[in-house]
């Protein structure tokens, strides 16, 4: 029957949603062995791994809306007033590790949502930075601001373009041509 279907799709999501969400609750108090020991009864659980990764990726829902509003504002606030848009790129940062942080002890290394909310950050970043150097050419403190980005982003592609544009700066610095 399609109840008792809909029960064994639902139930072990829901079940293990209450573990995550406590899981989550434990990260961003900084409380590393309540993370573990709530992910290690979820990995125990018996049930599918498929699960355990929805269920977390469900919890984090709340935690990938804050960082995306974040990356909303700090773009808008960079396309705005770009002569100060190191501020938004600061506050993107100061505003999002905490997030990260907390979002890193629960997924994976490997996890595709984990490494496209990190590259979110890195990326927006990166339009904040280009913003500030090509209005004021501060090229130093747009080469400091990428480099704490480098730090965030994960995929070989944003890497490469956030190196690339680091690379760029470092030449600009040492030809002489800076603010």
């Amino acid at each position: 029957s399609s109840t008792v279907d809909e029960m064994r799709r639902t139930l072990p999501l829901g079940l293990l949603t209450i573990n995550a969400h406590l899981a989550i609750l434990a990260s961003e108090k900084d409380d590393q062995a309540s993370v573990d020991r709530h992910l290690q009864i979820m990995h125990a659980s018996g049930m599918e791994n498929g699960f355990v990764e929805e269920a977390l990726l469900h919890s984090l829902e709340p935690s990938r809306e804050r960082i995306k509003t974040f990356c909303k504002s700090a773009k808008a606030q960079a396309e705005a007033d770009p002569v100060h848009a190191n501020r938004p790129a600061q506050n993107l940062l100061d505003q999002c590790q905490p997030v990260l942080v907390s979002i890193d002890r629960l997924l994976a290394k490997d996890t595709p949502s984990r490494q496209t909310i990190h590259d979110e950050v890195a990326l927006r970043g990166l339009d904040c930075s280009i913003a500030y150097s090509n209005k004021t050419e501060d090229w130093k403190v747009s080469a400091r601001l990428l480099e704490a980005y480098l730090k965030i982003a994960e995929s070989p592609g944003t890497r490469r373009r956030l190196e690339e544009n680091i690379n760029t700066l470092k030449g600009n610095l040492e030809s002489g041509n800076q603010w």
